[in-house]
């Protein structure tokens, strides 16, 4: 992804299903930087490429926000 100056950015949890994927749709359509993080590593990379098929600069970060040790902390 491509850090422009002014580009607003986001980070999605929850992002492959329900309100956090809705939410990565517009707010790609609304020219944001996107962070996708879940647990689901398969759909994730899907919503990911979706998105930036659709022009959108996503990237996706699997991971359990519940197991701090898989964040590396």
């Amino acid at each position: 992804m491509n850090n422009r100056p002014g580009q607003p950015q986001v980070l999605i949890t929850g992002a492959t299903g329900g309100i956090g994927a809705a939410t990565a749709r517009l707010l790609g359509r609304r020219g944001y930087r996107i962070t996708l993080l879940a647990r689901d590593a398969v759909r994730l990379e899907a919503l990911s490429a979706e998105l930036t098929r659709e022009g959108a600069e996503a990237g996706p970060l699997a991971a359990d926000l519940l197991r701090f040790d898989a964040l590396g902390g």
